[in-house]
């Protein structure tokens, strides 16, 4: 986000005393639209909603508030959400003078003067980005406090994995070929995602990093993403020493919405995607933004913490998948909520998925060529389609 949009909200945000109004447009007509928005209110706006004076919706008179019911895709705890925050919430058929952001949620504009004040482009039919928009206001209003105590445990778990003298890090992604048989006792291993459902595979490895970056799949308001945190809660249970790596876009999401009793096993990393990449966050406490877990933050964390890094799970996928990002491992995705992410972000899946692999490749290998330079060694355990992986490959 441009540093003039953030000082604009800034700037309300501090004349107001810490209380925002929100507008959500255009008009709702139906029930079905409706429901889905104010669920998406619910969700990526419980987070601040101690800094929010009202949430206004425009809303047809034909249509029924009382009839809001959370829709089959989406998180069912929104409902009790819902509840804690209706005295927030206010609905009118008229259009609201007094407001501080916009959440535009159907991509309909009525020249600049409308859009006076900032406007997020939440059009989940239409913008592939929509959930991270959705989580940019969460992030602007993060405590100067929030991010110096965040920036303070990133730090001391960092340094005091690195003083552990691990001889190598194992990361693990969610590919089916997926082999840890060779794997050494005394590994760090990092997981991401999804890999998090299979405890059986966890027991055996004990992992103590799980990474998730993704704003659909991990911090939105699918039930994809429910099973997801389900199965974390569940980790967190079973591994004392299991902590859990997120953007910092995402930090308010997680620490609302998971148990208070976890919020110090959740570390957030500042990112950028005008920076350099960065192997040691330990000197420089940022990461350069990605579009994939592995490049986005496995990788610089490994980087960061020991020189022998090892892969396996990260298949990529063959020439003849033209429809999917990549082959998943049965045992590691959440394959039957995996429905619920299409109806809930349907834009996501608007995406040319040859040039999104292609462009992961590259920067896949840009990123290898870059950490060998500084002394990194790589090797890759079981098979893989992609072509940089496959040369590391152990015998």
């Amino acid at each position: 986000m441009h540093k003039k949009i953030y000082n604009v909200i800034k700037e309300q945000y501090l004349q107001k005393k810490g209380h925002l109004s929100i507008l959500w447009y255009p008009k709702i007509s139906t029930q079905e639209d409706l429901n889905r928005e104010i669920s998406r209110a619910c969700w990526y706006l419980n987070p601040i909603s101690h800094k929010l004076e009202n949430i206004h919706f425009l809303v047809d008179l034909s249509v029924n508030i009382e009839d809001f019911q959370v829709p089959i895709y989406a998180d069912t705890s929104i409902q009790s959400i819902y509840i804690n925050l209706y005295s927030k919430f206010s609905f009118n058929s008229k259009k609201f003078k007094v407001y501080d952001v916009v959440f535009n949620w159907k991509n309909i504009y009525e020249g600049k003067r409308h859009f006076q004040k900032k406007f997020f482009n939440i059009d989940f039919k239409l913008n592939q980005f929509e959930a991270n928009h959705m989580l940019t206001l969460s992030k602007l209003l993060l405590e100067k406090k929030e991010r110096k105590e965040n920036k303070k445990k990133l730090i001391s778990h960092l340094t005091l994995l690195k003083q552990e003298k691990y001889n190598d890090v194992y990361l693990i992604g969610s590919g089916p070929t997926l082999d840890v048989s060779k794997m050494k006792h005394d590994s760090l291993i990092i997981i991401c995602n999804s890999v998090v459902k299979d405890i059986e595979l966890l027991k055996k490895i004990s992992p103590k990093i799980i990474v998730a970056t993704d704003a659909v799949f991990h911090s939105g308001y699918s039930k994809y993403a429910a099973s997801f945190r389900k199965a974390l809660i569940l980790a967190f249970d079973t591994f004392s020493e299991l902590y859990f790596y997120v953007p910092i876009r995402d930090y308010n999401v997680y620490i609302s919405n998971l148990p208070k009793v976890y919020k110090k096993r959740i570390i957030a990393i500042n990112t950028s995607n005008k920076k350099k990449y960065n192997f040691d966050i330990l000197k420089k406490s940022y990461i350069r933004s990605t579009s994939n877990v592995l490049t986005f933050f496995m990788l610089p964390l490994a980087g960061t913490l020991c020189k022998n890094i090892t892969l396996t799970g990260f298949d990529g996928k063959e020439k003849s998948d033209k429809d999917i990002f990549w082959r998943y491992n049965s045992k590691t995705q959440f394959h039957e909520s995996m429905k619920y992410t299409v109806m809930a972000h349907a834009a996501f899946y608007k995406v040319d998925y040859d040039l999104y692999y292609k462009n992961h490749c590259n920067e896949l290998s840009e990123m290898i060529q870059k950490m060998r330079k500084e002394e990194i060694n790589f090797c890759y355990s079981g098979d893989t389609n992609i072509s940089v992986l496959q040369l590391m490959r152990q015998v």
